[in-house]
């Protein structure tokens, strides 16, 4: 399984390596398709249907976000009410009507859609690759520390009732990694016209190591509730697209404010 998890994750990396040397696009591009991947999975669980055509609601809502994420960001609050609304009435107005179905998938555009959407408005502001890709690496590290640590040292549980395998150690050593990782991201060159850029590095590792944990764990609920184990099996050893991603959606989400508040990206 571990061998598998590093082959799977060595060709994610070139993929991603291989859009962030073409362009900003390329990246937003790939972003887009790991959005829209990940509406996909968490619809069929509340739609009960592996069928597109019942899924195309979640799906396009995620592809219009993220587009307006990147050409009309002018548009994406718009976006988002209209897509709420829409879900509300398409579930009040099927066969049977069931508002938990309704909240679901609202929070299913959110989480797989708008949350994404923020990081398409990082990364093609000024600096975004500075802001995103450090993000990124700490996420990843977060992840990484926090897995083996927990595996290695894990004795206090921390979320049992979601997570079983999750411990204290392995989450202190993942907001350690965060921490560190991204307070290192002052140093790039490329940052240095960003304003208030150490308290941001530090607030920022501090957002990850927090976000991330918690994004993990918000999956986790949600395939309890549905009583599945991973969203998919698109990425042989990790899962599907959404639970190769859900720790970055939330990390994306804060890294976003915070960016607002300290370096006045919108």
């Amino acid at each position: 399984m571990l061998k598998q998890r590093v082959i799977t994750a060595a060709v994610l990396i070139a993929i991603l390596g291989g859009a962030v040397l073409w362009s900003p696009y390329a990246l937003a591009a790939v972003a887009a398709v790991l959005s829209v991947g990940a509406s996909y999975e968490y619809s069929r669980l509340i739609t009960k249907s592996d069928a597109i055509s019942k899924n195309l609601l979640l799906m396009c809502s995620a592809l219009a976000v993220n587009v307006c994420g990147v050409f009309f960001p002018q548009y994406i609050t718009a976006v988002s009410v209209l897509t709420v609304v829409v879900i509300f009435g398409t579930v009040m107005f099927s066969p049977e009507p069931d508002a938990s179905d309704a909240v679901y998938l609202a929070w299913g555009f959110i989480y797989t859609g708008l949350c994404m959407a923020f990081a398409q408005r990082l990364m093609i502001s000024p600096h975004g690759y500075a802001i995103v890709l450090p993000a990124f690496a700490a996420c990843a590290l977060c992840d990484t520390a926090a897995y083996f640590v927990g595996m290695k040292f894990g004795r206090h549980r921390f979320c049992p009732k979601v997570s079983p395998k999750k411990s204290w150690e392995g989450a202190a050593a993942g907001f350690i990694a965060a921490v560190a990782a991204y307070s290192a991201s002052y140093f790039i060159p490329s940052a240095a016209g960003l304003p208030h850029r150490l308290a941001f590095c530090i607030a920022g590792g501090v957002v990850i190591g927090v976000f991330g944990e918690l994004g993990d764990l918000a999956a986790s609920l949600v395939k309890r509730k549905f009583d599945v184990k991973d969203y998919g099996t698109v990425f042989p050893g990790h899962g599907g697209f959404l639970d190769r991603i859900d720790s970055y959606l939330f990390v994306f989400a804060g890294i976003y404010a915070l960016s607002g508040l300290l370096l006045g990206i919108s």
